[in-house]
């Protein structure tokens, strides 16, 4: 009987502890989160010259600057090549080795950026 009331004891501190070690992990995640939330307000606040440049083949890229210019409060442009880059992964790494060997930069359309 005495060691059944001892490990039943021993278990509820377990859990206790657990709990409790549970309860301080998620606020201090909770903490982290709030500081990385100030940041990026911090970082909005005043992006009167700021401006986000994108070059994207798939998409993606495009995706994530979108997202990059609504949270520091941007505009978003695209940077559109001379020579379109082939739309198939194996075209555009082909393409992009070739410019790094030859030390060649794709040439760049002119374009009118628009920022604040």
């Amino acid at each position: 009987m005495k060691k059944s009331i001892k490990f039943i004891l021993l278990i509820t501190i377990l859990i206790i502890r657990g709990g409790l070690m549970f309860s301080i992990n998620n606020h201090d995640s909770a903490q982290k989160n709030q500081n990385k939330s100030k940041i990026v307000k911090k970082n909005t606040q005043d992006n009167s010259s700021s401006l986000v440049l994108y070059f994207s083949v798939s998409g993606n890229t495009k995706n994530a600057t979108n997202s990059l210019g609504k949270q520091i409060n941007a505009p978003v442009q695209e940077i559109t090549p001379v020579d379109k880059f082939p739309t198939n992964y194996d075209g555009t790494v082909k393409m992009a080795r070739k410019q790094l060997d030859d030390q060649v930069h794709p040439k760049i359309k002119k374009q009118n950026f628009q920022y604040k």
